[in-house]
């Protein structure tokens, strides 16, 4: 289950880091999040930081 998680997360994170602009409600739901702020709190939890953030600082890091 951790796994599914983890791949759910970084295929969220790739789209968001591909698409150049915030993640939808639509795009995080393609992921399994409730919605975006679902989104933001499962990559604090893992990373300690926002998604957007992450991909700043670890930009190949989600592909």
């Amino acid at each position: 289950m951790v796994y599914v998680r983890r791949r759910r997360l970084k295929g969220a994170l790739a789209d968001l880091a591909g698409s150049g602009t915030r993640l939808s409600v639509r795009e995080a739901a393609r992921w399994s999040f409730a919605d975006s702020s679902h989104l933001v709190r499962t990559c604090r939890k893992r990373y300690g930081q926002t998604p957007t953030r992450h991909i700043g600082r670890h930009p190949g890091a989600t592909l």
